[in-house]
């Protein structure tokens, strides 16, 4: 019987996906799919470029994706675009603790995190504040005491990956994102009186329907892709295409600012609208659908 030789590999040198991960790279209840993780396997075995846009913190991304800094071969976009780090750079240390090669940071001014604090606090007791900095979680006992989330939160992180401490002591660290954690009716009253209030001094969004994020002015998921297209096309020597994919209201600008756009079936209106392309859903293999596509040509690459 004569031998079958394999397909040829497809080439997917020039071309960057990025992808967020809740609701898009993991299935239901944070889980790997075999189906994406053999894809995107394939698809940097053929020149193409892969990793995350998250709003997850880059200090627990060990412990949240342990196979993260062996997944991804381009650096990754943390804090909804507030940092722009290569993970590949972890070095020694228990779950998170490492050190990463930053390339790029955007930190909130101290001062107006100090005053959009002491806004929360005046119009909402009830909700948690948290603060995603270079260190970890930062909070006090006070915002655990108000809102159990907060409490969940840090009790997600690794050992060492958060700091609780007096607000007043929080002006020595680095912010790169406020969090403030409530029910989601409750965030939903207070969105406009912040917007209000801070105006084009801040960007504001929802990454899950408990929490509200706040950044700089202009700090979105979309802010990386210039520096990680850059980067790729130094690495290539070519124009790259990037396919950025997410699911929530936090990817939108993301999925505008790429050349292609793709969501999974499970994302809201407003994102399927945002997005040139929608796939199946994220617990079918959303990232496993688009390497499909791309190699049959039918992604616009």
């Amino acid at each position: 019987m004569k031998e079958i030789s394999p397909a040829p590999l497809r080439d997917f040198s020039g071309i960057l996906i990025i992808t967020d991960l809740d609701g898009t790279f993991f299935g239901k209840d944070s889980r790997l799919v075999p189906r994406n993780l053999e894809a995107v396997e394939r698809f940097k075995a053929g020149g193409g470029f892969f990793t995350l846009a998250t709003g997850r913190m880059h200090c627990n991304m060990m412990k949240d994706l342990p196979c993260a800094a062996e997944l991804v071969n381009a650096p990754m976009s943390a804090c909804n675009g507030a940092l722009l780090c290569d993970i590949r750079a972890w070095k020694s240390g228990s779950e998170g603790e490492g050190e990463w090669d930053i390339i790029e940071e955007h930190p909130i001014d101290i001062a107006l995190g100090t005053e959009i604090h002491s806004f929360v606090k005046s119009i909402s007791r009830d909700t948690g504040f948290r603060i995603s900095s270079r260190s970890g979680f930062l909070t006090s006992e006070a915002e655990m005491s108000d809102c159990s989330m907060v409490t969940d939160d840090i009790n997600s992180c690794y050992e060492g990956g958060y700091l609780i401490a007096d607000p007043r002591e929080w002006g020595k660290y680095v912010w790169y994102k406020i969090v403030i954690r409530g029910e989601c009716g409750r965030l939903d009253s207070i969105r406009p009186l912040i917007t209000e209030r801070f105006g084009d001094r801040i960007t504001v969004s929802k990454s899950g329907k408990n929490h509200l994020e706040i950044q700089s002015a202009g700090v979105t998921k979309a802010r990386s892709l210039p520096g990680l297209r850059a980067y790729c096309e130094r690495q290539c020597g070519r124009p790259v295409t990037v396919f950025a994919c997410g699911d929530y209201e936090n990817d939108i600008t993301m999925l505008r600012a790429a050349d292609v756009g793709v969501c999974p079936s499970n994302a809201g209106d407003d994102v399927k609208k945002a997005a040139g392309l929608c796939l199946c859903s994220n617990d079918e293999g959303l990232i496993a659908d688009l390497v499909e596509k791309i190699e049959a040509g039918g992604a616009g690459c």
